[in-house]
């Protein structure tokens, strides 16, 4: 599946980025941008118009902080699927999607135990409907999109390396573009808290 492909190799990027961030010096903990906070795997449901079963997955790149250090910017590569509804669209097919997203978090309790957050960002996907036999099926997404995103969570923190966060994210678009995201992650920072300056 090509989505999957695409994140089997950004997840290798990622990969690679992690090492290359263990192995330089810890002169700032925070890494103000660009620099390099963490990331996070996240898995999730992706909630879509004329779909059953979405699932979500994405890496997300803590690429430092602006201003102030709760402001954390990010990037992520994302991936999506489900499957149509019969009822809506007759003998079903499958829709897949992945994509780019960068955006802006900020951490209202960053240094407590749980620390609620707010996210805005754009998303650049490239959404793709296959097996789709009903040939009166209309508005289809087959392409590039692209859409705003926002949204709500909680993250708990376990010391200064690990967190695990929740939180549902809206991105607008047309039909089956539009999608609302629920998903667990675990964030990894290699240098400890990112808080500090």
């Amino acid at each position: 599946m090509k989505s999957a492909s695409v994140f089997h190799r950004v997840s290798a990027l990622g990969v690679a980025v992690l090492l290359i961030a263990l192995a330089a010096p810890d002169d700032a903990h925070a890494q103000t941008f660009p620099g390099f906070g963490g990331m996070e795997l996240r898995l999730g449901a992706a909630n879509l118009d004329d779909v059953e079963g979405g699932l979500s997955y994405a890496l997300d790149l803590d690429i430092g902080y602006l201003f102030t250090p709760p402001l954390r910017s990010y990037l992520r590569f994302e991936g999506f699927r489900g499957e149509f509804d019969t009822d809506v669209i007759a003998g079903g097919g499958d829709l897949n999607g992945s994509g780019i997203e960068t955006g802006l978090r900020y951490d209202l309790l960053a240094t407590s135990r749980i620390s609620p957050y707010g996210v805005v960002g754009v998303n650049f996907s490239n959404i793709k409907a296959r097996g789709v036999i009903d040939q009166s099926a209309q508005d289809l997404p087959d392409g590039m999109h692209t859409s705003f995103g926002y949204g709500i969570g909680a993250a708990v923190h376990f010391g200064e390396h690990f967190s695990l966060a929740a939180d549902v994210r809206q991105l607008t678009g047309g039909r089956a573009v539009e999608r609302t995201l629920w998903a667990i992650g675990f964030r990894f920072s290699p240098k400890g808290n990112i808080y500090k300056r």
